[in-house]
């Protein structure tokens, strides 16, 4: 080695040179570094050591630096920052712990809110933003036919396979149709819900089988549909979760079917909820229930790759211009309507959930100024405390960090009850929620609603400690250092206290007016005529599939033999058949053409609901006869054909003049003229609130065919309980393969048709009832600090002369002014947002002037309440008290 390089050997290492210099302070670097190279030429005394003695030298520097940074000679400015955010979280923590009444109430209140939020974002998700487990969901529609009305209905065999031949931007179409097989086996016949489907339906709806396979177009034809898909949970709790039981042969009615797979445990039938088994819908030109007027079947379809839905909807409006020009009759000026599959689902929910969404977030908001409030009265009392520390140097964001520690441990404390209040009322939500709530099964609180929950409630803590911050303005504060504690109460703080109460009263109001407007809207929906009688009266679904039921008259005799035993039960006033009930989700829908054209020349007064029922049937519903007569026993297979229709399509079709004695053909062209017999009253059908559409009775013995799926009514006095075990005995009786799929009075219908609505009022009310002692609380809580802020003020007025009345009106004037102010600025939102309301309201204006009023009213009263204890509290001051209090 040369003499150069033995010298730059000997040399301690520059970086860590440079380091001691740039992070030990002057005053210790000279003797500290000094004393490091002493040492570092002693270690290094022979080549074979310098290495060694640069290591160490290395490590005195990197400690001696550590020490330094330790002591907070020269700290970094994340690092001082870090620990600043430390002991404010604690400071936070003590005082907190010292004011468990604050701490209790504030994050109390901000859970109230942040739990509804959460809560009904839970309920809302599925149905509104849920990913829908099918592959490129957004590509699947539902096509429908839209009629004269501006309504939308199912299609027809016919017309599916006319859209399916002609267009070029759909990829698969399928239909479907209800399907209710009965399950036989060692534990007794059941009945179980599923879809008849295209061998394509799950091609649409982008699933595969979870193992086994699809249907084949093969399968797809009359007479060849006994093979048959199980849903993931039906192969689960019937079957135990046999993988074996592919190939494996199941009895369905008296015909053996083959289980050719089983549907993953993702598929959701979200167009039929809770179908158990798919088969092939096996229709053909051919068939009877296949025809152009049959509107029974729904239809989906794929879109191609790239094709928006506007394209495709055109695409489609075009076959049907061609269809209208060949069927005028069957069409008229029907058009047809693409819907995305996710708003389908929604085309009737998704108002009342945005609606409980909005209510969720008014009673967030007035939560919000609850807490807010709160922390601006928090800050007032350490008034003197902040105005101390300002004086000593605290920065304005240091005062306001204090502050905000304590929001964020309140909104920590606020988000973990919130998850309390939401997971204790989701149960009550989905037990409440109407059966036609998309999804029902999917709702929980899971990830993404557990993180929305915890950064809500962050949101409105940062925002609730941050707004008393701003107020404090560290110069404002030392100059004020010479006065009193209280003055530091008023001003801007006051203000927005009084303007946080005003908006707490206006958004309590809003939500007061749509409770009471939903109230009275669900009273009158339930108080509407439906056109037929309720009281003692309940029905029995029933179904005729199988072998032993593949003759039509078979199924006739078996629907004979029941009516007649039901009507010998002891206590029955009267039995009937139909083949659809009002209000009971059926929709069967014929289209009904006349035998003499009307005087603008319309043949055809497109679909009608179509009810084949026995003789008895008017007196088992209690159905007002208007004219005429209704159906008999004389009205056999035989014997000439008849119908009975309802008022709406006698006034529609004639006006004034009787439709007695008129003809008009259902359904296929080759079906025979019926001769109108009678006209009976309206009936509510499909939901409560649509408009009556034309309805007509025909004979069962006089249908195109056996329906294998019957409602059985019946009238008794006797309990519901006891007469239900009596029909079952006597349905089992006749035939034990014919299973009760469902059992209901007729009242239990109506009550269920008004589901929907009924759950949006009773959560507005809730939330209502929450917003008015939110805002009961907020009026007392600023008006009874106002005066313990004043407490000073009040004294000096007695000592002036001032009365107790005269005291108690100045602070019961305070609080009417931010009542009267918060009320009008309510009324005026409640009458611009009375349209958010309308898809929810039924025989009454969602600006109903009365409600808005009385409400206004009651509000007003709570306010004037919660005056009257601060108000009472300030007129009993003492003043010499008073003025000894500072």
């Amino acid at each position: 080695m040369s003499q150069a390089e033995d010298r730059a050997a000997l040399r301690p290492p520059r970086l860590a040179l440079w380091l001691l210099e740039r992070r030990v302070p002057e005053h210790e670097r000279e003797f500290l570094v000094g004393d490091l190279i002493e040492a570092f030429h002693e270690a290094a005394a022979s080549p074979a050591a310098v290495r060694a003695a640069r290591r160490r030298f290395w490590r005195e520097a990197l400690a001696a630096t550590l020490r330094r940074e330790h002591d907070h000679q020269a700290i970094p400015f994340t690092r001082g920052l870090m620990s600043d955010v430390g002991f404010d979280l604690t400071l936070a923590a003590r005082r907190l712990r010292r004011t468990p009444g604050f701490t209790f109430t504030a994050s109390l209140t901000l859970a109230l809110g942040v739990g509804a939020a959460c809560a009904i974002i839970a309920v809302a998700r599925p149905a509104l933003w849920g990913a829908l487990p099918f592959r490129d969901a957004d590509r699947i529609v539902t096509i429908r036919e839209r009629f004269g009305d501006g309504s939308a209905g199912r299609l027809g065999y016919q017309t599916i396979a006319d859209i399916r031949r002609e267009t070029s931007t759909l990829a698969h179409v399928a239909a479907a149709r209800f399907y209710a097989p009965t399950l036989t086996d060692e534990s007794g016949a059941s009945r179980l819900t599923g879809l008849a489907v295209s061998a394509n339906w799950l091609d649409v709806m982008g699933v595969r089988v979870a193992f086994g396979r699809n249907f084949t177009p093969e399968e797809d034809r009359p007479n060849a549909t006994t093979v048959v898909l199980l849903a993931h949970q039906l192969w689960l709790q019937r079957f135990g979760g046999d993988s074996g039981i592919v190939g494996r042969t199941i009895k369905l009615g008296d015909v053996d079917h083959r289980v050719i797979g089983v549907l993953p445990a993702n598929y959701e039938s979200v167009l039929n909820p809770g179908a158990e088994i798919l088969r092939p819908l096996g229709y053909a030109d051919t068939r009877g229930s296949a025809c152009r007027d049959c509107r029974h079947l729904q239809a989906v379809a794929r879109l191609k790759d790239g094709v928006p839905v506007a394209v495709a909807a055109r695409d489609v409006e075009r076959v049907f211009d061609r269809l209208r020009e060949a069927y005028p009759a069957t069409y008229g000026k029907n058009g047809v309507v693409l819907t995305p599959l996710r708003d389908q689902l929604n085309e009737r929910t998704r108002a009342p959930l945005l609606a409980l969404i909005g209510a969720a977030a008014l009673l967030l908001l007035i939560a919000l100024a609850n807490t807010t409030n709160l922390f601006l009265a928090r800050a007032i009392q350490r008034g003197g405390e902040s105005t101390i520390r300002a004086a000593l140097g605290a920065s304005r964001w240091r005062l306001a960090r204090s502050m905000l520690m304590e929001a964020l441990l309140v909104s920590g404390l606020g988000s973990l009850f919130g998850f309390a209040i939401a997971h204790a009322a989701l149960g009550g939500l989905v037990a409440l929620a109407p059966a036609s709530l998309p999804r029902l099964d999917q709702v929980r609180i899971d990830l993404p609603v557990a993180l929305f929950t915890v950064a809500l409630a962050v949101a409105l803590g940062m925002v609730s400690g941050l707004l008393p911050g701003a107020f404090m303005n560290a110069r404002a504060l030392r100059a004020r250092l010479a006065t009193t504690s209280r003055t530091v109460a008023r001003g801007a703080h006051d203000a927005v206290r009084r303007t946080l109460v005003v908006a707490e009263l206006s958004l309590a109001l809003l939500l007061l007016c749509g409770a009471g407007i939903l109230v009275q809207s669900v009273q009158r929906l339930l108080a509407v005529d439906v056109g037929f009688a309720t009281d003692d009266r309940i029905e029995l679904a029933l179904s005729a599939t199988g072998e032993r039921f593949q003759s039509e008259e078979m199924v006739r005799e078996t629907w004979r033999a029941l009516h007649d035993a039901a009507r010998a039960v002891p206590g029955v006033t009267s039995a009937a058949l139909t083949s659809q009930l009002p209000l009971s989700d059926d929709f069967d829908s014929w289209g009904a053409h006349w035998e003499v054209p009307a005087a603008d020349g319309r043949a055809s007064d497109g679909d009608v609901f179509r009810f084949a029922v026995t003789a008895d049937y008017a007196s088992a519903m209690g159905l007002r006869l208007v004219s005429g007569r209704f159906l008999t026993d004389g009205d056999k297979a035989g014997s000439d054909p008849v119908v009975v229709i309802n008022e709406q399509l006698a006034r529609r079709r004639f006006g004034d003049q009787s439709p007695l004695g008129a003809r008009l053909r259902i359904g296929p062209s080759d079906s025979p003229l019926r001769t109108i017999v009678g006209v009976v009253g309206d009936v509510k059908h499909p939901t409560l609130d649509a408009d009556v559409a034309g309805q007509l009775y025909l004979p069962m013995d006089q249908n195109l065919f056996a329906d294998s799926y019957v409602r059985l009514v019946v009238h008794s006095a006797v309990e519901p309980g006891a007469l239900i075990r009596s029909l079952r005995d006597a349905v089992h009786a006749v035939n034990n393969g014919v299973p009760i799929a469902e059992v209901s009075t007729l009242s239990a219908l109506v009550d269920r048709a008004a589901a929907q609505r009924r759950f949006a009022e009773r959560l507005f009310q809730v939330f209502a009832l929450s917003a008015l002692v939110l805002a009961a609380v907020g009026i007392y809580g600023v008006l009874s600090g106002m005066v313990g802020e004043r407490i000073r003020e009040i004294g000096v007025r007695s000592a002036l002369g001032a009365t107790r009345q005269q005291i108690l009106r100045h602070f019961l004037r305070q609080g009417g002014v931010l009542a009267a102010t918060g009320i009008a600025i309510g009324v005026g939102g409640a009458w611009l947002l009375g349209s958010a309301l309308r898809p929810l309201v039924y025989g009454i204006s969602p600006r109903d002037p009365l409600t808005i009023a009385l409400v206004s009213l009651g509000l007003g009263g709570v306010a004037l309440v919660s005056t009257l204890l601060p108000a009472w509290r300030a007129s009993r001051v003492d003043p010499m008290t008073a003025l000894r209090t500072e």
